[in-house]
């Protein structure tokens, strides 16, 4: 936009100038074409009648002078010869016309082509010539440089219109791409063609347009494999369940078989426990996946949360895992979500159990930090395992989960060691 403008200037500069420094040129064409020399013949007898009754002497110089101021020409001025020499002029009139202030008076011979006569004329003990120096194309000047003006700025319009013109028709093509967009065409490309504001701006709805069928892609194929698990985790469900209901029939037909009744309670035992794991894994892919979850939360004591935490601790302990654990005793309250804070560690605590090598110390220290409630997880991995079965939504499910808390999520493989580190905001 700038450079069309700096150009659209420029050449109503050049061309003013251009027009304004050959207008000799111009006025010579037009008189050379269109003028009709002057006839100043009742001019001369007009002043004739007036200067007859005098002398030409020098007593007499302020009274010529003054009868040639009153009849003074339009663009012309007199000079009285005798045969010395020049005696009389009148310059006056036509130096001080405000059409000459553009030029100096030695210009004028130059720049406006002046015409020449001369007359005689008879004083009353002599006769003199009367000499005017015309010029004619005086009365064009302001007339000139204002059309030089116009015509010089209608260039500038022309450039400005067809630069308005094709912005607009930009606008009205950009108009038409969004119209597409919001009918749901996210197909439709938008075309650039042009590298300033409007054509960044098109650009930039490109690239927008392509991130969104991306988004929508990656959404789709979220829904699908997200369907399909929910799908194959509830087909899965429904085998236990039925295999559970089973058990339980026959436990109900031989309930006075201790012996039979102890096994098949065992066997309904594990059959709970294949359940409770893949419900879990159902939950963990909703949560993961759903846009909407319960995220209500209450003010409830911290030391709520870190019994909790020490309940795990516990059960680890009682699986032979060796925990390095400093106990934490406070008053402080967060606003939380208890279940959810449950769903945290039970997330935590089972990539502990998994993954950890049971023969090495695991650290966990709960502090105070900074109006922070600060969990930190650090275990060795196990790299003996015959098969470590891990997708990662666990941590994405704790991820999202300590979002809703306002809180952060970090976690480390350094060394072998695997560290997670969790906060929560908590009231001082």
């Amino acid at each position: 936009m700038m450079f069309s403008f700096l150009c659209a200037t420029l050449l109503v500069l050049t061309s003013f100038s251009f027009l304004y420094l050959n207008r000799s040129a111009v006025f010579e064409f037009l008189m050379d074409t269109f003028y009709q020399s002057e006839d100043y013949s009742s001019y001369v007898k007009k002043l004739e009648k007036k200067l007859q009754n005098f002398d030409l002497t020098k007593e007499n110089k302020k009274a010529i002078n003054h009868i040639l101021k009153e009849n003074a020409l339009n663009h012309a001025y007199v000079e009285l010869y005798d045969q010395d020499g020049i005696y009389f002029t009148d310059k006056s009139p036509l130096s001080s016309n405000n059409l000459l202030l553009l030029y100096s008076f030695d210009d004028l011979d130059v720049l406006e082509a002046p015409l020449y006569y001369d007359y005689p004329i008879h004083f009353k003990n002599q006769a003199v010539y009367l000499y005017i120096t015309s010029f004619p194309m005086i009365p064009f000047q302001i007339p000139y440089i204002i059309l030089s003006l116009l015509i010089s700025f209608s260039f500038y319009l022309i450039i400005l219109q067809s630069f308005i013109r094709k912005r607009i028709q930009s606008i009205q093509n950009l108009q038409e791409d969004v119209f597409t967009l919001a009918i749901g065409d996210w197909n439709h490309e938008i075309k650039v063609s042009d590298k300033d504001e409007i054509g960044r701006l098109a650009q930039d709805l490109n690239q927008m347009r392509i991130a969104f069928l991306q988004t929508m892609d990656n959404e789709q194929q979220a829904r699908v494999v997200n369907k399909e698990l929910i799908s194959s985790l509830s087909h899965d469900l429904r085998t236990p369940l039925t295999t559970l209901k089973g058990y339980l029939e026959i436990m109900n037909l031989k309930k006075d078989d201790i012996k039979f009744r102890d096994q098949y309670l065992q066997k309904c035992l594990d059959k709970v426990e294949e359940i409770t794991y893949l419900s879990n894994k159902m939950f963990e892919y909703s949560l993961v996946f759903s846009t909407e979850y319960n995220s209500d939360l209450s003010n409830i004591p911290v030391q709520k949360c870190i019994d909790t935490l020490v309940d795990h601790i516990q059960y680890l302990r009682e699986m032979d895992l060796h925990i390095l654990y400093e106990p934490l005793q406070t008053s402080l309250s967060m606003d939380a979500n208890f279940a959810i804070i449950q769903r945290i560690l039970n997330n935590v605590f089972s990539n502990i159990q998994k993954y950890c090598d049971p023969w090495k110390d695991i650290v966990i220290q709960t502090m105070i930090e900074e109006d922070q409630l600060k969990m930190s997880f650090t275990n060795s991995i196990n790299h003996h395992l015959d098969k470590v079965e891990s997708n990662g939504i666990g941590l994405k499910n704790v991820k999202k989960m300590i979002k809703i808390h306002h809180g952060t999520f970090y976690q480390d493989e350094t060394n072998d060691l695997f560290t997670i580190i969790l906060t929560f905001p908590i009231h001082q």
